[in-house]
């Protein structure tokens, strides 16, 4: 009667139901049969959030077709209004932070065609531990990276020299980690040290985390954290972790965010070794 009960419940939509309470040959269909619910859950879930995407991008793509163009014309029209010699220096200036605002909307929208439609991985054999090491070094020497606190940024890797090569699109795991690197770096108000480590787990998957010295993260904010325009910065876009998230998913992987138990917080990546079906070309 329980087990017909609960077919029932899930020929009903109810995919949460769960049996319980029964034992021996029973209780082992009743584990299975939760099992097969919670898949069930799972995959129903992955396809109502595609079927979303492929309408969200749809409305994106329309939007920024019809934003684009008059906006690029009224760029275009306080750009040579600011190069007028008459101007005063504070009408300039006023201008100058217009064309700023502008760019920055440039990049709203850049980022929601990127969330919406996510390009496809180029996927090829790559060294993870060489990807990061030329992100860390990019960073490094960028102002904006090195010069933006009183104290600079230590960063300490430790990564695992033995790891073995991965089936990966280089350019997404770049954007990837710059992103969270960035995140890192912004969550310290002064000096700090941002720890990227790199490991290979018992499931054969690489793991890749950064951990940086702040304050941490509530438990509401990590909830929310992937969420698309869910941001904490006063001009954040919300997107950069939404995007990251669908990138690592595309490559099978997954991504998380947790509180340290000595302060800061850590965004652990981890990503299989075996694709082979996936290499480009």
């Amino acid at each position: 009667n329980i087990l017909l009960l609960a077919t029932r419940k899930l020929k009903s939509g109810d995919l949460g139901f769960r049996i319980q309470g029964l034992k021996d040959e029973f209780g082992e269909v009743g584990a299975s049969f939760n099992e097969m619910a919670g898949s069930l859950k799972e995959q129903m879930h992955k396809m109502q959030r595609a079927e979303q995407m492929t309408t969200f991008g749809q409305m994106a793509a329309g939007l920024v077709h019809e934003i684009k163009n008059p906006l690029a014309g009224i760029k275009a029209a306080i750009e040579l209004m600011a190069e007028e010699i008459a101007l005063s220096a504070e009408n300039k200036d006023i201008l100058s932070k217009v064309i700023s605002e502008i760019r920055r909307i440039e990049a709203l929208m850049k980022s929601l065609l990127d969330f919406a439609r996510p390009p496809k991985p180029q996927f090829m054999q790559v060294n993870l531990n060489h990807i990061l090491e030329g992100t860390l070094n990019f960073l490094i020497h960028q102002p904006s990276f090195s010069q933006s606190k009183k104290e600079p940024i230590a960063i300490i890797q430790n990564l695992d020299v033995h790891l073995p090569e991965i089936v990966a699109d280089p350019q997404q795991l770049r954007q990837i980690f710059i992103n969270l690197l960035l995140n890192a770096h912004e969550a310290m108000a002064h000096e700090g040290t941002v720890t990227v480590k790199t490991s290979l787990d018992s499931s054969d998957m690489i793991e890749v985390s950064f951990s940086d010295a702040g304050k941490g993260m509530n438990k509401d904010i990590i909830e929310k954290i992937f969420q698309p325009f869910f941001t904490t910065k006063p001009k954040g876009t919300g997107l950069g972790l939404a995007i990251s998230k669908q990138l690592i998913e595309q490559h099978g992987g997954t991504i998380s965010a947790e509180n340290n138990p000595d302060g800061g917080a850590t965004f652990r990546i981890k990503i299989p070794i075996a694709q082979p079906e996936r290499i480009s070309g």
